[in-house]
């Protein structure tokens, strides 16, 4: 069973300032946050990675002091000195997600508002776009949203982030609604995908190249979390 773990941002957070939870960040990661001009994404960010320190110590066993990331060349973090588990984080709107697996994994989430589907016919297959634009209007941009979340997963699973083009792989839904991954030569590819729901105007997917077992959600509460950085000494 695959553990996901969602936060609802309360938006009075951005009234707070970010700096009294920064230092248990590493210095990269501060300089993002800085780098943000609205508090939002700031904290968006902030959050994602307080989130899987969080888990990681409080379900995995990792001391808060001592957890450090390693990150591959494309900016992918992993945990440093311990390869026994993988992890990955998103974060749209008003929800942070992050998953942890055993294997390789990859998350995306991405709020659903009003999107030009002209986007796909630059990031999408030929074989997405068609499928795309055989529903009926008012389906496809929920479906965008759905096809965009998967491919976002399979790339963080990836850890290759855009040097991968968008449209160099094609997800494709069958009517039972199982999801196949397949490269530009159509050959089909070992991954498996899950798409749990966490609110209706959200779309989230989840890519592993292991059969995906069961997603268990669990949500952590905002006021929690932010307690627990407080209490911990640095």
């Amino acid at each position: 069973m695959i553990p996901v773990y969602v936060l609802k941002i309360d938006r009075d957070i951005y009234h707070e300032d970010t700096h009294p939870y920064e230092h248990w960040v590493d210095v990269a990661k501060r300089k993002k946050i800085a780098g943000f001009k609205r508090k939002e994404d700031a904290w968006r960010c902030l959050l994602a990675d307080l989130l899987i320190r969080y888990v990681m110590c409080r379900y995995f066993g990792f001391s808060l002091q001592y957890l450090s990331y390693d990150y591959n060349p494309f900016g992918k973090p992993s945990l440093a000195h311990q390869k026994q588990w993988h992890f990955n984080v998103a974060h749209s709107g008003d929800w942070v997600v992050a998953a942890v697996n055993s294997a390789p994994i990859g998350i995306d989430i991405e709020q659903m508002t009003a999107v030009d589907l002209d986007i796909a016919m630059h990031y999408f297959s030929k074989w997405e776009q068609q499928q795309l634009f055989s529903l009926p209007l008012f389906m496809q941009p929920s479906y965008f949203f759905e096809l965009w979340t998967l491919k976002e997963s399979f790339l963080k699973c990836e850890g290759s982030g855009l040097s991968t083009p968008l449209s160099s792989f094609s997800i494709i839904k069958s009517s039972g609604n199982e999801i196949a991954l397949y490269n530009d030569m159509h050959q089909l590819l070992p991954y498996s995908f899950s798409q749990p729901n966490v609110n209706a105007d959200y779309k989230m997917a989840i890519c592993t190249p292991e059969t995906l077992a069961a997603i268990d959600v669990h949500s952590v509460a905002l006021p929690l979390l932010m307690d627990y950085f407080l209490q911990e000494k640095p």
